[in-house]
């Protein structure tokens, strides 16, 4: 390859994966070989990917340990993201496992799970604590001289984070997975602890000790076998190496106790288990031809690589002529190929009877209810396809959707193709509330917008939000929520409800807003498995829906047309934390079900795989009474997209910044599942053309 960025030369490319592709490289003052990782350049606009390459770096340069891979100052360079980081020989866990499926000599692997939990340990240790989430033998690389290193922490948060992306999603390997991940629980340090314990396990057996289906099991089979194992209890180690010492035997199944309370603290615990058992010696050097990633994974894997003929993780070394690892009892078959990674299934969209649905809308799940993991096993697989599916959702190109400000619509078009009610295909939404709408007779601060054209305007039923200060932004969530910033926002007024189908139109039929982009191909509309442009389905036009398909342009030309604005993001968070409180959702700390959002709650859109009439969950209103600012739609601001908050106004005013094309948007919708992103302070940030069938607005004065 031989080109250079700034201070750095890279050599040649050593391996890809998912989103990153990594370089052997020289520095021009740092000795050795060092490796660069960087995004892939067709995924550097990618808003998923780069957050979750920006999410490795934080994390990895704040950890100094010698049983973690270390990295050094990352740099950007055209709008491409580099890491560099050190240059490691050896194999992976997993390699070695599938050339030595063992049982490996417990010396050993008390070696390496030691070493794996001494890094791990680190982590949880700092402050604050730090979770990897993923931990399997493909993140765990053994070098050549027998030191062991932790790799791949693209899937890391700090504690109080929500469980790998959030509660009810799994991003991670469904065989390694604790109990209470698997549930959607919020992962802890304990977490790690069970996923290491597992290893341990696999390494003491020679097997997983989950009876996993055949190598062609779809990602349900293997979810479902996972839940079994659990729910029937793992067997006792000792049950397939009756030679194991009883005190290592003990200390690897109390990892993989159910409750997590029962297991060791944190990998620093197990860590010092371990090490007061007989010493080990250093492992052999390993030998190894390729690197593979595990064979369950799904998501995104950042860590997994492919080198130039073979698959990896992320620090491909040489192959050494060193004795490899003894197993206990002779060795099975090395020939025996990975199993390939199973293909997810699409994800239904249920049309559950009225009866059933009803129950499912408005019949929240009793708290401390068990649930057997059969059923986690099922919602687990939901969960999972959102993330993949959500990841498909983001607008990846530049050039894509419909990049003019006017529709290819007439603009005094008036008529809504479907309406409240007439929906043939669809079921009816259920309601628990009256939705303000054009003739309403709302009352309190209900104004219209003054103006010549003042009667065919719609009625904005406006909701004062007294001004205040606050803490912006979230520590414990995803890195561009972060850092928490003290915010001073004015007094304003705030729509009650997202904008409708009936009050856009009027904006429409006056001749100052353009069509809402339902029929131009344009609109990512969600199809069952992706999100294509396509035409919006006729039961998403309902009068009493939050409009749809509409773009930045669009919200604000209507927003200007009322009298008011795009609200800034410090506006819209105030008003979604019930002016700046310290809570999760405007509702306060109760999380989320169907009874205070239109979300996914095991099934999207409360059942119904769309948008509701706004105002149709008031259980979820902040405590100002403003309406699904938490679900239905998401919701365009008037902020240009600023991913760390640096240099962000303190006095509650947009971010605008015309170098960035990047818009933010809020809230959550209907297709989301809780913990996701329906918090008040998650953040989206998308193109300003981009335009789907999850995202409206409300305009604010």
């Amino acid at each position: 390859m031989g080109s250079s960025v700034r201070e750095w030369e890279l050599l040649d490319e050593i391996g890809r994966g998912g989103m990153g592709i990594v370089y052997r490289a020289r520095h021009q003052i740092l000795p050795g070989e060092w490796a660069i990782k960087v995004i892939r350049p067709e995924l550097s606009q990618d808003r998923e990917l780069r957050q979750r390459f920006l999410s490795e770096i934080m994390v990895l340069k704040a950890l100094r340990h010698p049983n973690i891979i270390e990295i050094e100052t990352p740099f950007e360079e055209s709008g491409q993201l580099f890491m560099p980081m050190e240059f490691l020989s050896g194999e992976s866990l997993e390699v070695l496992c599938q050339q030595h499926q063992g049982p490996w000599e417990p010396a050993t692997a008390i070696n390496i799970i030691g070493q794996a939990a001494a890094g791990l340990g680190y982590a949880h240790q700092r402050t604050p604590q730090v979770l990897h989430r993923d931990v399997k033998p493909a993140n765990i690389q053994v070098l050549s001289d027998g030191r062991i290193k932790v790799l791949d922490f693209g899937l890391a948060r700090t504690i109080g984070d929500r469980s790998l992306t959030g509660t009810g999603m799994g991003v991670g390997t469904p065989a390694y997975m604790s109990p209470e991940v698997l549930e959607g629980r919020r992962a802890t340090p304990q977490s790690d602890v069970f996923s290491l314990g597992v290893v341990l396990f696999r390494l003491l057996a020679g097997r997983l000790p989950h009876d996993m289906p055949p190598e062609d099991a779809t990602l349900h089979a293997v979810l479902l076998a996972v839940a079994r194992s659990i729910e029937r209890g793992i067997r006792d180690v000792r049950t397939f190496v009756p030679g194991i010492p009883d005190q290592l035997a003990d200390i690897t199944m109390n990892t993989l106790a159910v409750d997590p309370a029962t297991r060791p603290a944190d990998c620093a615990e197990l860590s010092r288990m371990l090490q007061s058992l007989t010493s080990a010696p250093d492992p052999s050097s390993f030998t190894g031809r390729e690197f593979s990633a595990d064979s369950t994974h799904i998501g995104i894997d950042l860590g997994s690589i492919r080198g130039k003929a073979s698959t990896g993780s992320i620090a491909p070394g040489q192959a050494t002529s060193a004795p490899a690892v003894r197993p206990l009892n002779p060795p099975v078959r090395t020939d025996r190929q990975p199993r390939p990674s199973p293909s997810p299934l699409p994800r239904p969209s249920p049309s559950p009877g009225p009866e059933v649905r009803d129950a499912m809308i408005n019949t929240p799940r009793p708290a401390g209810t068990s649930r057997t993991p059969l059923f986690v096993a099922i919602g687990m697989a939901v969960a999972v396809l959102i993330g993949i599916l959500a990841f498909l959702a983001i607008d990846r190109s530049t050039g894509s959707g419909n990049d003019s400000t006017t529709g290819r619509h007439e603009t005094g078009k008036t008529s809504v193709t479907a309406s409240s009610g007439q929906r043939s295909s669809e079921p009816e939404s259920p309601s628990s509330g009256a939705a303000p709408s054009e003739g309403s007779g709302s009352t309190g601060s209900t104004s219209r917008a003054g103006g010549a054209s003042d009667s065919a305007r719609p009625m904005i039923d406006w909701v004062p939000i007294e001004g205040g200060s606050f803490m912006m932004g979230n520590d414990s969530g995803q890195a561009d929520e972060r850092p928490v910033h003290h915010v001073t926002v004015p007094s304003f007024q705030i729509a009650r409800t997202e904008v409708t189908v009936r009050q856009y139109m009027k904006c429409v039929s006056g001749g100052v807003c353009t069509m809402p982009h339902w029929d131009d191909g344009s609109c990512r509309v969600f199809n069952g498995a992706d999100w294509p442009a396509a035409v919006l389905p006729e039961y998403m036009r309902g009068l009493d829906q939050p409009v749809l398909c509409v773009d930045y342009s669009q919200a604000a030309t209507f927003s200007a047309w009322v009298g008011g604005r795009l609200p800034s993001e410090a506006e819209w968070e105030f008003a979604a934390r019930s002016r700046g409180a310290n809570t999760t959702w405007p509702w306060g700390t109760t999380h989320p079900n169907c009874n205070l959002a239109v979300m996914d709650y095991g099934a999207r859109g409360c059942g119904t795989s769309r948008t509701l009439d706004v105002c149709s969950r008031t259980a979820g209103n902040s405590a100002q009474g403003v309406c699904d600012l938490i679900g239905n739609a998401w919701e365009i601001v008037a902020d240009n997209y600023n991913a760390t908050y640096n240099g962000v106004p303190s006095d509650g005013s947009a971010y605008q910044n015309s170098a960035r094309r990047f818009r933010v948007v809020r809230g959550g919708s209907w297709f989301d599942p809780a913990g996701i992103t329906l918090r008040s302070t998650d953040r989206f940030s998308v193109s300003g053309t981009y335009k789907s069938s999850a995202m409206g607005f409300r305009p604010v004065r």
